[in-house]
């Protein structure tokens, strides 16, 4: 059985039309099992909820001065690793605090 041209563009329209169902159907099924939750910050003091700061803002200070210290101009010597470290060790709301004072 030789199918003319028109029954051939009949056949391409529907199955073009079943993959757009198709995909249309997988997009809102999975809109709607997928939910995005917030990341979990860090609470460097279990024992206080209430303060999520575990370091002072004058060591937070002692931090950026350092940092400051280390960065300006050229350094023949190598760098002081220890404001770096500092800095590494520090809880997530702790470094954006010294983000915010480094670019204060």
């Amino acid at each position: 059985m030789k199918l003319s041209p028109k029954q051939i563009l009949i056949v391409i329209a529907i199955v073009f039309i079943l993959l757009i169902s198709i995909g249309v159907w997988f997009y809102l099924k999975g809109k709607k099992t997928v939910t995005i939750q917030k990341p979990p910050l860090d609470n460097p003091d279990p024992n206080n909820p209430n303060n999520p700061y575990s370091v002072s803002s004058g060591e937070i200070t002692s931090i950026v001065s350092a940092l400051h210290e280390d960065m300006d101009g050229f350094n023949y010597y190598g760098h002081n690793s220890e404001p770096y470290e500092k800095l590494n060790s520090l809880s997530d709301t702790d470094f954006v605090n010294t983000y915010n004072t480094f670019n204060g």
